[in-house]
Protein backbone atom coordinates (compact mmCIF):
# COMPACT_ATOMS: atom_id res chain seq x y z
CA UNK A 1 0.00 0.00 0.00
CA UNK A 2 1.38 3.52 -1.25
CA UNK A 3 1.88 5.83 1.88
CA UNK A 4 0.39 9.54 0.69
CA UNK A 5 2.08 12.17 3.48
CA UNK A 6 -0.03 15.90 3.00
CA UNK A 7 1.77 18.74 4.84
CA UNK A 8 -1.09 21.03 5.35
CA UNK A 9 -4.67 20.60 5.37
CA UNK A 10 -6.02 23.55 3.26
CA UNK A 11 -8.06 23.50 -0.23
CA UNK A 12 -4.71 22.03 -2.13
CA UNK A 13 -3.75 19.79 0.97
CA UNK A 14 -7.38 18.35 0.63
CA UNK A 15 -7.66 17.89 -2.93
CA UNK A 16 -4.21 16.78 -3.62
CA UNK A 17 -5.59 13.71 -0.99
CA UNK A 18 -8.82 13.05 -2.89
CA UNK A 19 -7.44 12.92 -6.69
CA UNK A 20 -5.12 10.51 -4.86
CA UNK A 21 -8.08 8.63 -3.44
CA UNK A 22 -9.24 8.44 -6.68
CA UNK A 23 -6.27 7.38 -8.55
CA UNK A 24 -5.35 4.51 -5.88
CA UNK A 25 -8.49 3.85 -3.86
CA UNK A 26 -6.76 1.61 -1.15
CA UNK A 27 -3.97 4.25 -0.53
CA UNK A 28 -2.99 5.55 3.13
CA UNK A 29 -3.16 9.51 2.94
CA UNK A 30 -2.22 11.25 6.21
CA UNK A 31 -2.76 14.88 6.33
CA UNK A 32 -0.62 16.86 8.76
CA UNK A 33 -1.08 20.32 10.01
CA UNK A 34 -0.10 22.74 12.32
CA UNK A 35 -3.52 24.05 13.06
CA UNK A 36 -3.50 26.79 11.62
CA UNK A 37 -6.96 27.90 10.46
CA UNK A 38 -7.26 28.83 7.12
CA UNK A 39 -9.20 32.17 5.33
CA UNK A 40 -12.62 32.05 6.58
CA UNK A 41 -13.81 33.67 3.04
CA UNK A 42 -15.69 31.83 0.14
CA UNK A 43 -14.47 30.36 -2.78
CA UNK A 44 -15.35 30.25 -6.49
CA UNK A 45 -14.62 26.94 -8.22
CA UNK A 46 -14.77 25.44 -12.47
CA UNK A 47 -16.85 22.27 -13.17
CA UNK A 48 -13.60 19.91 -12.56
CA UNK A 49 -14.23 19.95 -9.07
CA UNK A 50 -17.90 18.85 -8.90
CA UNK A 51 -16.30 15.58 -11.46
CA UNK A 52 -13.59 15.10 -8.91
CA UNK A 53 -16.53 15.00 -5.86
CA UNK A 54 -18.19 12.30 -7.96
CA UNK A 55 -15.33 10.18 -8.86
CA UNK A 56 -14.74 10.26 -5.09
CA UNK A 57 -18.20 9.05 -4.42
CA UNK A 58 -17.74 6.08 -6.87
CA UNK A 59 -14.68 4.63 -5.24
CA UNK A 60 -16.35 5.57 -1.87
CA UNK A 61 -19.69 5.24 -1.78
CA UNK A 62 -20.45 6.61 1.72
CA UNK A 63 -19.58 9.69 0.52
CA UNK A 64 -21.30 10.16 -2.60
CA UNK A 65 -22.46 13.40 -2.83
CA UNK A 66 -25.82 15.44 -3.67
CA UNK A 67 -26.68 18.80 -3.44
CA UNK A 68 -28.93 18.25 -0.58
CA UNK A 69 -26.43 15.96 1.25
CA UNK A 70 -22.96 18.24 0.66
CA UNK A 71 -22.73 20.54 3.53
CA UNK A 72 -19.84 23.17 2.30
CA UNK A 73 -22.36 26.12 2.03
CA UNK A 74 -22.25 25.61 -1.34
CA UNK A 75 -24.13 26.84 -4.51
CA UNK A 76 -24.42 26.23 -7.84
CA UNK A 77 -22.27 28.40 -10.03
CA UNK A 78 -22.68 29.11 -13.86
CA UNK A 79 -20.32 31.31 -14.40
CA UNK A 80 -18.34 34.47 -14.07
CA UNK A 81 -20.10 38.06 -14.87
CA UNK A 82 -18.23 40.48 -15.89
CA UNK A 83 -19.11 44.17 -14.81
CA UNK A 84 -17.76 47.47 -15.95
CA UNK A 85 -14.82 45.61 -17.55
CA UNK A 86 -13.37 46.47 -21.19
CA UNK A 87 -15.43 48.47 -23.61
CA UNK A 88 -18.21 46.16 -23.70
CA UNK A 89 -18.68 46.29 -19.68
CA UNK A 90 -20.86 43.41 -19.23
CA UNK A 91 -20.35 39.93 -20.26
CA UNK A 92 -20.87 36.24 -18.93
CA UNK A 93 -17.85 33.69 -18.76
CA UNK A 94 -20.32 30.83 -19.05
CA UNK A 95 -19.09 27.56 -18.28
CA UNK A 96 -21.76 25.85 -20.88
CA UNK A 97 -25.27 24.95 -20.83
CA UNK A 98 -24.50 21.76 -19.40
CA UNK A 99 -22.05 22.17 -16.55
CA UNK A 100 -22.13 23.33 -13.39
CA UNK A 101 -19.25 23.97 -10.90
CA UNK A 102 -19.95 25.54 -7.24
CA UNK A 103 -19.48 28.49 -4.73
CA UNK A 104 -18.41 27.08 -1.36
CA UNK A 105 -16.74 27.45 2.12
CA UNK A 106 -12.88 26.32 1.80
CA UNK A 107 -13.07 25.98 5.62
CA UNK A 108 -16.53 24.28 5.81
CA UNK A 109 -14.86 21.95 2.89
CA UNK A 110 -11.47 21.15 4.28
CA UNK A 111 -13.58 20.29 7.49
CA UNK A 112 -15.35 17.66 6.20
CA UNK A 113 -12.90 15.73 4.69
CA UNK A 114 -10.26 15.80 7.34
CA UNK A 115 -13.07 14.29 9.47
CA UNK A 116 -14.52 11.83 6.54
CA UNK A 117 -12.02 8.93 7.58
CA UNK A 118 -10.57 8.78 4.22
CA UNK A 119 -7.34 10.00 5.11
CA UNK A 120 -5.65 10.01 8.82
CA UNK A 121 -5.01 13.56 10.19
CA UNK A 122 -2.35 14.41 12.32
CA UNK A 123 -2.17 17.73 13.95
CA UNK A 124 1.86 18.25 14.43
CA UNK A 125 4.18 20.67 12.50
CA UNK A 126 6.00 19.07 10.38
CA UNK A 127 8.84 19.41 7.32
CA UNK A 128 8.91 17.09 4.46
CA UNK A 129 12.11 15.62 5.90
CA UNK A 130 10.44 14.62 8.78
CA UNK A 131 8.20 12.04 7.03
CA UNK A 132 8.88 8.49 6.25
CA UNK A 133 5.72 8.81 3.42
CA UNK A 134 6.19 7.18 0.06
CA UNK A 135 5.45 10.37 -1.79
CA UNK A 136 5.22 14.08 0.07
CA UNK A 137 3.12 17.01 -0.83
CA UNK A 138 4.15 20.31 0.53
CA UNK A 139 0.87 22.46 0.80
CA UNK A 140 2.23 24.36 3.83
CA UNK A 141 1.16 27.83 2.58
CA UNK A 142 2.64 30.69 1.57
CA UNK A 143 6.46 30.42 1.20
CA UNK A 144 8.69 32.65 3.52
CA UNK A 145 10.91 33.79 1.18
CA UNK A 146 10.60 34.20 -2.94
CA UNK A 147 14.27 33.23 -3.90
CA UNK A 148 13.31 30.40 -5.51
CA UNK A 149 10.11 31.73 -7.20
CA UNK A 150 9.02 33.84 -10.32
CA UNK A 151 7.23 36.53 -10.08
CA UNK A 152 4.15 36.55 -12.15
CA UNK A 153 2.86 39.90 -14.09
CA UNK A 154 -0.10 41.30 -12.31
CA UNK A 155 -1.61 44.74 -11.27
CA UNK A 156 -3.13 43.63 -7.82
CA UNK A 157 -1.25 43.18 -4.05
CA UNK A 158 -3.53 43.62 -2.06
CA UNK A 159 -7.43 42.42 -0.74
CA UNK A 160 -10.21 43.74 1.58
CA UNK A 161 -12.59 40.65 2.46
CA UNK A 162 -16.04 41.24 4.12
CA UNK A 163 -19.69 39.75 3.61
CA UNK A 164 -23.02 40.43 4.05
CA UNK A 165 -26.35 38.56 4.23
CA UNK A 166 -26.96 35.76 1.75
CA UNK A 167 -28.13 36.67 -1.82
CA UNK A 168 -29.85 34.23 -4.39
CA UNK A 169 -27.35 34.32 -7.61
CA UNK A 170 -26.02 31.38 -9.25
CA UNK A 171 -22.80 33.21 -10.81
CA UNK A 172 -19.77 35.32 -9.48
CA UNK A 173 -19.72 38.48 -10.28
CA UNK A 174 -16.73 40.53 -11.01
CA UNK A 175 -17.42 43.91 -10.75
CA UNK A 176 -14.59 46.61 -11.81
CA UNK A 177 -14.08 49.57 -9.47
CA UNK A 178 -11.87 52.47 -9.36
CA UNK A 179 -8.87 50.70 -7.13
CA UNK A 180 -9.27 47.10 -9.45
CA UNK A 181 -11.97 45.20 -9.39
CA UNK A 182 -14.27 43.05 -6.46
CA UNK A 183 -15.13 39.65 -6.56
CA UNK A 184 -18.92 38.96 -4.91
CA UNK A 185 -19.56 34.99 -4.12
CA UNK A 186 -22.85 33.99 -3.22
CA UNK A 187 -23.06 31.38 0.02
CA UNK A 188 -26.11 30.02 1.22
CA UNK A 189 -25.64 31.27 4.56
CA UNK A 190 -23.92 34.76 3.28
CA UNK A 191 -22.15 36.76 0.42
CA UNK A 192 -18.54 37.01 0.66
CA UNK A 193 -17.03 39.96 -1.08
CA UNK A 194 -13.14 40.88 -2.13
CA UNK A 195 -12.27 44.25 -2.74
CA UNK A 196 -8.54 43.91 -5.28
CA UNK A 197 -6.33 46.67 -5.56
CA UNK A 198 -2.90 47.95 -6.00
CA UNK A 199 -0.74 49.23 -3.17
CA UNK A 200 1.05 51.41 -6.06
CA UNK A 201 -2.22 53.28 -6.79
CA UNK A 202 -4.17 53.02 -3.82
CA UNK A 203 -4.04 53.49 -0.31
CA UNK A 204 -5.20 50.82 2.27
CA UNK A 205 -7.67 53.33 4.03
CA UNK A 206 -9.12 54.29 0.54
CA UNK A 207 -9.67 51.07 -0.58
CA UNK A 208 -12.00 50.25 2.37
CA UNK A 209 -13.80 53.41 1.98
CA UNK A 210 -14.48 52.67 -1.40
CA UNK A 211 -14.95 48.98 -0.65
CA UNK A 212 -17.71 50.06 2.40
CA UNK A 213 -19.27 52.84 0.09
CA UNK A 214 -19.81 50.75 -3.17
CA UNK A 215 -20.74 47.54 -1.31
CA UNK A 216 -22.52 48.13 1.38
CA UNK A 217 -19.63 45.88 3.67
CA UNK A 218 -19.32 47.11 7.03
CA UNK A 219 -16.96 44.06 8.09
CA UNK A 220 -13.10 44.12 6.50
CA UNK A 221 -9.97 42.46 6.87
CA UNK A 222 -7.14 43.27 4.78
CA UNK A 223 -4.80 41.11 3.17
CA UNK A 224 -1.58 41.39 1.12
CA UNK A 225 -0.17 38.90 -1.50
CA UNK A 226 2.37 38.53 -4.51
CA UNK A 227 1.63 36.30 -7.70
CA UNK A 228 4.37 33.99 -8.05
CA UNK A 229 5.68 30.70 -9.38
CA UNK A 230 7.84 27.70 -7.60
CA UNK A 231 10.77 27.26 -10.34
CA UNK A 232 11.54 24.14 -9.21
CA UNK A 233 7.99 22.29 -7.35
CA UNK A 234 9.76 18.64 -7.31
CA UNK A 235 11.90 19.41 -4.46
CA UNK A 236 13.28 15.78 -4.71
CA UNK A 237 12.30 12.52 -6.10
CA UNK A 238 9.46 12.27 -3.49
CA UNK A 239 8.54 15.51 -2.06
CA UNK A 240 6.33 18.37 -4.69
CA UNK A 241 5.01 21.36 -3.67
CA UNK A 242 1.09 22.15 -4.24
CA UNK A 243 -1.44 24.95 -3.21
CA UNK A 244 0.43 28.63 -2.09
CA UNK A 245 3.82 26.72 -1.23
CA UNK A 246 4.08 26.04 -5.39
CA UNK A 247 1.68 29.38 -6.70
CA UNK A 248 -0.42 31.90 -6.43
CA UNK A 249 -2.39 33.96 -8.99
CA UNK A 250 -5.13 36.82 -8.31
CA UNK A 251 -8.38 34.78 -8.04
CA UNK A 252 -9.94 36.03 -11.30
CA UNK A 253 -11.25 33.14 -13.46
CA UNK A 254 -11.04 31.27 -10.05
CA UNK A 255 -8.15 29.04 -11.42
CA UNK A 256 -6.21 28.31 -8.29
CA UNK A 257 -8.03 24.73 -7.74
CA UNK A 258 -7.78 23.85 -11.16
CA UNK A 259 -4.37 24.48 -10.84
CA UNK A 260 -4.05 22.23 -7.80
CA UNK A 261 -5.49 19.33 -9.82
CA UNK A 262 -3.72 19.56 -12.76
CA UNK A 263 -0.63 19.69 -11.04
CA UNK A 264 -1.64 16.32 -8.67
CA UNK A 265 -2.40 14.50 -11.94
CA UNK A 266 0.76 15.50 -13.72
CA UNK A 267 2.82 14.20 -10.67
CA UNK A 268 1.08 10.94 -10.12
CA UNK A 269 1.75 10.57 -14.56
CA UNK A 270 5.24 11.31 -13.37
CA UNK A 271 5.71 8.72 -10.16
CA UNK A 272 3.94 5.99 -12.55
CA UNK A 273 7.03 6.78 -15.00
CA UNK A 274 4.89 7.41 -17.78
CA UNK A 275 6.14 11.27 -18.15
CA UNK A 276 9.77 12.80 -16.50
CA UNK A 277 10.14 15.57 -14.07
CA UNK A 278 11.46 17.96 -16.74
CA UNK A 279 8.39 17.64 -18.84
CA UNK A 280 5.69 17.86 -15.85
CA UNK A 281 7.60 21.16 -14.43
CA UNK A 282 8.10 22.77 -17.83
CA UNK A 283 4.75 21.91 -18.90
CA UNK A 284 2.68 23.31 -15.82
CA UNK A 285 4.81 26.07 -15.56
CA UNK A 286 3.74 27.19 -19.34
CA UNK A 287 -0.13 26.68 -17.96
CA UNK A 288 0.36 28.55 -15.10
CA UNK A 289 2.42 31.21 -16.96
CA UNK A 290 -0.01 31.51 -19.89
CA UNK A 291 -3.32 31.94 -17.21
CA UNK A 292 -0.98 34.76 -15.25
CA UNK A 293 -0.99 35.93 -19.03
CA UNK A 294 -4.53 35.46 -19.75
CA UNK A 295 -5.70 37.31 -16.47
CA UNK A 296 -3.74 40.11 -17.22
CA UNK A 297 -5.64 40.49 -20.41
CA UNK A 298 -8.56 41.41 -19.05
CA UNK A 299 -6.83 44.99 -17.69
CA UNK A 300 -5.20 45.71 -20.88
CA UNK A 301 -8.89 47.80 -22.47
CA UNK A 302 -9.36 49.69 -18.81
CA UNK A 303 -12.76 49.59 -17.44
CA UNK A 304 -15.76 52.33 -17.25
CA UNK A 305 -13.38 53.84 -14.58
CA UNK A 306 -11.09 56.35 -15.74
CA UNK A 307 -8.77 56.32 -12.44
CA UNK A 308 -4.95 56.00 -11.80
CA UNK A 309 -5.26 52.19 -11.27
CA UNK A 310 -6.61 51.32 -14.76
CA UNK A 311 -3.61 53.53 -16.29
CA UNK A 312 -1.09 51.52 -14.13
CA UNK A 313 -2.98 48.21 -14.93
CA UNK A 314 -3.17 49.09 -18.65
CA UNK A 315 0.64 49.87 -19.10
CA UNK A 316 1.21 45.82 -18.48
CA UNK A 317 1.38 43.85 -21.26
CA UNK A 318 1.07 40.61 -22.30
CA UNK A 319 4.39 39.15 -23.68
CA UNK A 320 3.53 35.71 -24.66
CA UNK A 321 3.51 35.38 -29.16
CA UNK A 322 1.43 32.15 -28.29
CA UNK A 323 -1.31 34.59 -27.16
CA UNK A 324 -0.79 36.69 -29.35
CA UNK A 325 -1.64 34.11 -32.48
CA UNK A 326 -4.15 33.14 -30.75
CA UNK A 327 -5.81 36.08 -31.02
CA UNK A 328 -5.13 36.70 -34.37
CA UNK A 329 -6.80 33.25 -35.63
CA UNK A 330 -9.54 34.40 -34.83
CA UNK A 331 -9.95 37.23 -37.12
CA UNK A 332 -8.59 34.81 -39.76
CA UNK A 333 -9.86 31.19 -39.92
CA UNK A 334 -12.69 29.25 -39.00
CA UNK A 335 -13.37 28.84 -35.42
CA UNK A 336 -14.99 25.47 -35.67
CA UNK A 337 -11.25 24.13 -36.19
CA UNK A 338 -9.96 25.30 -33.13
CA UNK A 339 -12.88 25.26 -30.33
CA UNK A 340 -10.95 22.13 -28.60
CA UNK A 341 -7.77 24.25 -28.82
CA UNK A 342 -6.05 25.61 -25.29
CA UNK A 343 -4.13 28.32 -23.84
CA UNK A 344 -3.28 27.18 -20.11
CA UNK A 345 -7.09 26.02 -18.53
CA UNK A 346 -8.73 27.79 -21.16
CA UNK A 347 -10.59 26.77 -24.43
CA UNK A 348 -10.22 28.77 -27.72
CA UNK A 349 -13.59 29.66 -26.79
CA UNK A 350 -12.99 31.09 -23.55
CA UNK A 351 -10.34 33.56 -24.90
CA UNK A 352 -11.49 35.11 -28.12
CA UNK A 353 -14.76 35.79 -25.43
CA UNK A 354 -13.06 37.71 -23.37
CA UNK A 355 -11.11 39.34 -26.21
CA UNK A 356 -13.72 40.83 -28.34
CA UNK A 357 -16.05 41.60 -25.51
CA UNK A 358 -13.00 43.40 -23.95
CA UNK A 359 -12.50 45.77 -27.30
CA UNK A 360 -16.38 46.09 -27.33
CA UNK A 361 -17.67 43.52 -30.12
CA UNK A 362 -20.78 41.63 -29.78
CA UNK A 363 -19.35 38.48 -29.28
CA UNK A 364 -22.09 36.44 -29.72
CA UNK A 365 -23.15 37.65 -33.44
CA UNK A 366 -19.62 37.34 -34.08
CA UNK A 367 -19.67 33.48 -33.33
CA UNK A 368 -22.91 32.67 -35.33
CA UNK A 369 -20.69 34.06 -38.22
CA UNK A 370 -17.57 32.70 -37.54
CA UNK A 371 -19.12 29.26 -37.21
CA UNK A 372 -21.67 29.22 -39.97
CA UNK A 373 -18.43 30.20 -42.39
Amino acid sequence: MERIGIIGKGLAGVITGLIWKTHLPECQVTIYHDGSPIEPVGSGSWPNILRLLNEVGWYHPEHWMTWDRMDFDQTPKTGILYEGWGYNHRWFHDFGISEYAMHFDPEAFTNYWCKSGLFDVVEEHVTPDDLMDDWIFDCSGTPDNFDNYYTLENPLDSVVLGNTIPIKSEVTRAVATPDGWCFEIPLRSSTTYGYLYSTTTTKDEVAVKNFRNLFKVAETKTRRFKNYCAKMPVVSDRVFLNGNKYFFIEPLEATSITGYMYWVDSTIEYIRGKQTKEQIVSDNLKMIQQNSNFLLYHYQYGSKYNSPFWDYAKTLTVNDSEFWNLIGDSFRGDWKAKLNNKYSYFNHHSVIMAHYNLIGNNFEDMLKTKLNK
